[in-house]
């Protein structure tokens, strides 16, 4: 049971440092107009995503830990692949 409460923390953790960096990422994209912090806000809020539908499925809607793991993978990757898309593929 002390496993799921550290998960539950690095979730929560997790969760809060993305939406951060979305939020600010959001708000210099808003000031400046430059594609790559909309693709930077768009990838930090996928990871975020991902964090917080792997918690709602496990916690509220009982699904098994591996499938919401299965969904939080996609969507982090999905996130990654848009961080690694405003470094390098925006012009």
């Amino acid at each position: 049971m002390v496993h799921l409460e550290i998960l539950r923390a690095v979730r929560i953790i997790t969760l809060l440092l993305a939406g951060i960096v979305t939020y600010l990422a959001g708000k210099s994209y808003r000031r400046g107009g430059g594609r790559i912090m909309l693709f930077l806000s768009a990838g930090f809020g996928l990871i975020a995503l991902g964090a917080l539908m792997s918690g709602i499925m496990f916690e509220f809607f009982a699904f098994q830990i591996e499938t919401s793991y299965i969904v939080e993978s996609v969507l982090v990757a999905a996130g990654l692949a848009l961080l690694v898309y405003s470094i390098y593929g925006v012009k």
